[in-house]
């Protein structure tokens, strides 16, 4: 027997009227970014020298912190157009002159003037080189990079990724020639699993989340918080060494040169899921932002593993007594109920740069909060067969299995990075990434098992919570006229999940009746069995710190100029994984009341029928 719950006509209207305000608000904004885009100003000015007041060719004037720059002409004049509003520091250079930094303030739709006048600086130095942020977001400059690069990779920048619309790195990554997507969230590396290759989050390693394998999971992380994804395929002293298919380089949003605030909101439709009949269980009050709250967790004062076994060998009545409560003390939902209905999907972001000026030093924002909330459903066909049969020129079937899988993930993240620029350009970033998604599953199996000869209607309940953390301290800086460049990072990351009381029931029906008339049996085993009128309990939790220098020296001889590098890695790794199988069995199985197990599954709620007495079922680990 299944339970029905539709939406009623003021649910319907009030999240129209959400969905309206959202449009609004989006509208607006919109309508004000239209308005505000294309009112820029010019800086120009005349570069000059301090004691003879001749002008200076090719002289560097570069925005601080941005990609924006040129250079003097003859007459030692410059331009700069198509600024965005706001204070600067502005960076003039020239070869044998001291560099200065002015602060200038530019007004939409005005050219702001200013004259700078060099004082010659008592080193000289043989010659000049303009340096200036490098873009790392856009395709032109990925690929530039990538070419330059002594080794084989490939990659991704946020340019594309905007044009591409992917709504997580799973589906960005695939993208990139030579990559294969498992699961939905495992890399596959020219054949090679996800075990061989490594993938590193913001200049540290990214935390695995997995159980049973290391392996980094990449639907976690969503396309808008990313800047680029570089995957290196050949090993180099700046990449860590414990890879055989690739090292996969994340990096999240960065330095923004302009300040700005935006919203978006985006809806999906699921061909075969949206506006059509949906499955789903009751769980908690926060699912619906990606976190359960304590719903599905092992009831308070639950005895541990060891104790619940030492009750258990008791065989006094008081223990089997208490041990017949202990089962009453869990959940008592183990079916779905159906929604007339399946939602759209949404997606809301908001994000905010912004950019600060802290005397000759710049200070820039990148800040970003998602929400997303998708619902999808799966029908699966199931079979397995025995040996084949060669008399009879065929294979008999072992079991076929119509599979309702029904998935509502909902995901909750944050990012927030600092990037804080002095001098000619050497750079402090703080990054910090956090995401939370939580999906709840009901899967409906009916079919046959021919092995057995028994017809079945089986139902698993489950939730599935994945949580990743990322907080990163880390510079680049060059010295000696760029001849010396370092980075260094210091960092932690966390990762775990968590599923809560994976819920399965099994009910089967002899294979000469008749499914649509006769009662199914719930499944009972003589001890805790996760398949048969079972709770699972599994929660993975990862810590890891790390701090890594890479160093790089050229060394000029004439036309030849041979680079050596070197680095320093140290990681400090921990895992920790719990599993509790708690099951119900029977208590005596010469004295068990079998017309309990014909009852339907929604009476499987832990009532007194099936606890009446210490004869019938007992919880069990």
């Amino acid at each position: 027997m299944k339970h029905e719950k539709f939406l009623c006509t003021e649910e319907i209207h009030s999240l129209m009227k959400y969905i309206v305000k959202l449009l609004q608000i989006f509208v607006t904004l919109s309508l004000f970014a239209f308005e505000a885009h294309g009112q820029t100003g010019t800086i120009q000015g005349t570069i000059s020298d301090a004691k003879t007041g001749e002008s200076l060719i090719g002289t560097n004037i570069v925005l601080q912190g941005t990609y924006t720059g040129t250079t003097s002409d003859l007459d030692g004049n410059f331009r700069l157009s198509n600024v965005n509003p706001g204070t600067y520091n502005l960076v003039v250079s020239y070869i044998s002159y001291n560099q200065q930094i002015i602060r200038v303030t530019v007004k939409a739709n005005e050219t702001t003037r200013v004259d700078v006048r060099l004082e010659p600086a008592t080193l000289e130095i043989e010659s000049v080189k303009v340096t200036a942020t490098r873009r790392t977001n856009t395709e032109m400059a990925l690929i530039s990079s990538l070419k330059a690069s002594n080794v084989v990779a490939n990659g991704i920048s946020n340019q594309q990724i905007i044009r591409s619309q992917d709504k997580d790195a799973s589906e960005v990554v695939r993208r990139v020639p030579g990559i294969t997507i498992r699961d939905g969230r495992f890399v596959i590396v020219r054949g090679l699993v996800e075990r061989y290759n490594v993938t590193w989050l913001n200049g540290i390693p990214a935390p695995s989340s997995e159980p049973d394998m290391r392996s980094f999971s990449f639907d976690l992380i969503p396309s808008n918080q990313i800047d680029n994804i570089v995957i290196y395929k050949t090993p180099a002293p700046e990449l860590p060494a414990d890879f055989a298919g690739a090292a996969i380089q994340i990096s999240s949003l960065g330095f923004s040169e302009k300040n700005s605030v935006g919203i978006s909101y985006s809806a999906g439709y699921v061909e075969g899921t949206t506006f059509k009949t949906y499955y789903k269980y009751q769980g908690g009050k926060y699912d619906w932002l990606g976190f359960d709250d304590g719903t599905r967790a092992i009831p308070d004062g639950f005895p541990s593993t060891k104790e619940f076994r030492a009750l258990a060998s008791n065989s006094s009545a008081e223990d089997k007594q208490k041990i017949q409560e202990l089962g009453r003390s869990f959940s008592k939902i183990w079916t779905p109920y159906a929604i007339r209905s399946a939602p759209m999907n949404h997606t809301v972001n908001f994000t905010v740069s912004h950019y600060f000026l802290l005397g000759k030093t710049s200070l820039g924002l990148v800040s970003s909060v998602l929400y997303n909330k998708t619902t999808d459903s799966d029908h699966i066909l199931r079979k397995g067969y025995q040996a084949y049969n060669t008399i009879l020129d065929k294979s008999n079937p072992y079991y076929v299995y119509y599979d309702d899988k029904y998935k509502e993930t909902a995901r909750t993240g944050a990012l927030l990075n600092l990037n804080y620029v002095f001098g000619n350009n050497q750079k402090i970033e703080f990054r910090n990434l956090i995401n939370q998604q939580g999906a709840s599953s009901t899967t409906l199996r009916t079919g046959q098992n021919f092995y057995g000869g028994n017809f079945e209607k089986n139902y698993e309940l489950d939730y599935q919570s994945r949580l990743t953390f990322s907080s990163t301290l880390g510079g680049k800086h060059t010295l000696f006229n760029q001849l010396t460049a370092f980075d260094w990072a210091i960092g932690y990351a966390y990762a775990d999940q968590n599923r809560p009381d994976i819920r399965r029931v099994q009910t089967s029906l002899s294979g000469d009746l008749d499914p649509k008339m006769d009662p199914f049996r719930i499944g009972v085993n003589f001890n805790a069995d996760p398949k048969l009128l079972g709770r699972l309990f599994l929660q993975n939790y990862e810590h890891l710190k790390n701090v890594n220098l890479n160093l790089s020296q050229k060394i000029p001889l004439g036309n030849f100029v041979p680079e050596v590098k070197a680095g320093f890695l140290y990681t400090d790794l921990r895992r920790n994984f719990k599993a509790r199988n708690i099951g119900f069995a029977f208590a005596n199985i010469f004295k068990f009341n079998w017309n309990l197990t014909k009852l339907p599954v929604d009476s499987v709620a832990f009532s007194p029928q099936f606890f009446s007495t210490i004869r019938d079922l007992f919880a069990d680990e």
